[in-house]
């Protein structure tokens, strides 16, 4: 889980940052966040929900890389960092 100090600020992203996605953000489209990797994304990308103790043991929206990463335990790859994707695009 990524500290939330490390999230993108949201209201640079003009598109979601789920690389299959990339969707442009408008008056249809919100942003959503995922709780675990603190990419800004579409609300479709992220409709799973679970807990992420200890940080958040009530569930909490999570993308669905996040979501089959975490599900995946131990032997799953790190989710990617916030800060990579491109904020403008």
């Amino acid at each position: 889980v990524i500290p939330e100090e490390q999230w993108v600020n949201e209201k640079k992203v003009k598109r979601c940052q789920i690389d299959e996605c990339r969707v442009e953000f408008g008056i249809l489209k919100r942003r959503a966040r995922c709780h675990a990797c603190g990419r800004v994304c579409c609300s479709g990308c992220v409709a799973s929900k679970m807990a992420l103790p200890p940080t958040h043991p009530s569930p909490v929206g999570v993308c669905m890389h996040c979501f089959l990463l975490i599900q995946a335990g131990p032997q799953g790859a790190a989710p990617r960092s916030a800060g990579s994707p491109s904020t403008d695009e």
